[in-house]
């Protein structure tokens, strides 16, 4: 009968060099066993992550630089804040039907227009992988989320893109991420006409959170303290002219001294929001009709 016990020292030996040896594999190698435990751990422990975020957040509030402290005042500017982005949004859209106008002259098809609708979700977490800086959103599959989706704060404040999609549960990379490489923005100069357009992407670890490029050629000036937004095809239409955050330096090139170089920095850092938008693509008519 002794034979048959378990000693319990042996199993403590045998799970710690287990766990030794998974915590010295690469990622890819333990991504499979993760995404089964992640998910689960991340729910459970939902609930407490979200207390200390929001201690974190009244302790340090996470603010969208330039807005009011009174929450009337701070209502009407966010309404402002939208009403410019759809008057923006309009603008590249009008430009977008007159290419697609031309393209139908051309004997191409049309493509339809598609809508999109926002659901807000708290932000939970970190992904498993800590090096990889994406936020986990309680909102997945349950919710129609797909990979790409974009995802918003305060409105009009672009946050990022989801990269993966749980059941549950979704991972956005943030818009000042590494990985997330080159955008088209336009400077909003509060005029009409032509727009300044810049490629940006984010900036080194000297200005780490801050997104920097420089402007086309043929762009008119620009200065400090004007607002940036997105206006990137490769993105979805649900992002067109969000808010990337506003210019805090203009200079020359080093290399090229007659191109300009703009920083950016966002309004509201988007690896501190609490609260997310994800944006959700409307159903076609015809899919709804057939569901009922």
């Amino acid at each position: 009968m002794a034979r048959g016990r378990t000693n319990p020292r042996r199993t403590l030996v045998i799970a710690a060099a287990a766990l030794a040896v998974l915590a010295l594999l690469p990622s890819r190698f333990t991504r499979v066993a993760t995404s089964f435990a992640a998910e689960p751990a991340l729910i459970a422990l939902a609930p407490p992550s979200r207390v200390f975020t929001l201690v974190a957040d009244f302790l340090r509030p996470t603010r969208v630089r330039g807005l009011a402290d009174d929450p009337a005042i701070r209502e009407v500017e966010n309404a402002r804040d939208e009403y410019q982005r759809r008057w923006r949004s309009a603008e590249q859209r009008v430009g977008e039907l007159e290419r697609l106008l031309a393209e139908l002259q051309g004997g191409r098809a049309l493509i339809a227009d598609v809508g999109y609708t926002p659901f807000a979700a708290p932000v939970i977490g970190r992904a498993t992988d800590p090096s990889s800086g994406q936020l986990v959103v309680r909102g997945g599959r349950d919710r129609g989320v797909n990979p790409g989706a974009v995802v918003s704060a305060s409105g009009v404040h672009l946050v990022g893109r989801v990269v993966a999609v749980n059941a549950r549960t979704c991972e956005v990379l943030p818009i000042t991420h590494p990985a997330t490489r080159w955008v088209r923005v336009v400077v909003d100069t509060d005029e009409p006409g032509a727009l300044p357009i810049a490629q940006i992407q984010p900036a080194g670890p000297s200005a780490r959170g801050m997104l920097r490029g420089e402007l086309d050629a043929d762009s008119p000036p620009v200065r400090v303290g004007q607002v940036v937004r997105l206006a990137d095809d490769t993105w979805p239409a649900s992002a067109r002219s969000m808010v990337l955050g506003e210019i805090v330096e203009v200079a020359p090139k080093d290399s090229q001294p007659l191109r300009t170089v703009i920083t950016v920095k966002p309004k509201i850092d988007p690896t501190r929001v609490s609260q997310v938008y994800v944006w959700i693509a409307d159903a076609p008519s015809g899919a709804q009709e057939g569901q009922r």
